[in-house]
């Protein structure tokens, strides 16, 4: 596994997913399975807010590509999250949701959920 995908894995989603630091943004649907949900709201919802996107304006952080000035941060900083959730197939998959703004994903490769077992 890359370095890259250990980071974005052990080093964020996961930590996320048991500190519950997200709470409704980031969460566990079924840990056992390793089954994951993020809150996915688009801007030109009506009740969107910056604070809707703390998931990925962190993530971007901890990459250092923070700048919320920029014209479509917000954007791009969700774009930036979904291509590394990409880049993690076949570790993470994602699954159907049958909510609007929200995204299901599931640790799928044996290797991803032995070391979630050991993070968790």
């Amino acid at each position: 596994m890359t370095r890259m995908r250990r980071r974005l894995l052990d080093d964020y989603i996961i930590p996320a997913l048991n500190s519950g630091t997200y709470k409704s943004k980031l969460y566990w649907l079924n840990k056992e399975k390793g089954i994951f949900r993020i809150y996915w709201s688009h801007k030109n919802a009506a009740k969107w807010q910056s604070e809707d996107t703390i998931v990925f304006q962190d993530w971007d952080r901890l990459k250092g590509h923070f700048k919320p000035e920029g014209k479509n941060y917000f954007m791009c900083a969700k774009q930036r999250f979904r291509a590394a959730l990409y880049k993690l197939s076949p570790y993470v998959k994602q699954l159907k949701c049958p909510e609007k703004f929200h995204r299901d994903y599931q640790l799928v490769a044996e290797g991803s959920r032995r070391r979630c077992e050991n993070l968790c």
